[in-house]
């Protein structure tokens, strides 16, 4: 079958999603137990940024001059959150997406330390609330470490 890009497609097999979470057994407790929290974690930020947009907003600190900071705002926090729940909760079930998952969890969490801590130079503000961010994303970053260890070592 061609699109109308001229690349052949073909139907995602549901066999393959079923090969891709049969090797469950090999995932480390530990790992499936992080890809659980992620999945939790980020499934409650997409949901508390789709429930309430203006609060949540509000409560990092976001002002919207008009609609489309709104859709960027739901698309970061609800869509991309969303997607890497989905991601998290695959890697229960999957070594090979739980590897990567470990991954994500490293090195989001550092990229976003690093933009956290330069702002925060940067723009001279500290507040109870980035500085909990910040705590947040060096334990996450390193839980993830940890995990990818662990998988990787299995």
């Amino acid at each position: 079958m061609r699109t109308a890009g001229g690349l052949k497609s073909r139907p995602v097999s549901t066999d393959r999603l079923a090969h891709v979470m049969t090797d469950a057994a090999s995932v480390p407790g530990l790992v499936r137990g992080l890809c659980v929290f992620g999945a939790v974690v980020c499934a409650a930020i997409a949901g508390a940024a789709v429930a309430n947009v203006q609060e949540t907003a509000a409560t990092l600190g976001f002002a919207f001059a008009g609609s489309h900071g709104q859709v960027e705002f739901l698309t970061m926090y609800g869509g991309f959150y969303a997607g890497l729940a989905v991601v998290f909760l695959i890697g229960v079930g999957s070594r090979a997406v739980a590897t990567g998952a470990m991954a994500v969890l490293v090195f989001s969490n550092l990229g976003a330390l690093v933009g956290r801590v330069a702002a925060m130079v940067t723009l001279d503000t500290v507040s109870d609330l980035l500085i909990g961010l910040a705590i947040g994303e060096v334990v996450l970053a390193a839980l993830g470490a940890w995990g990818w260890h662990r998988i990787s070592r299995a």
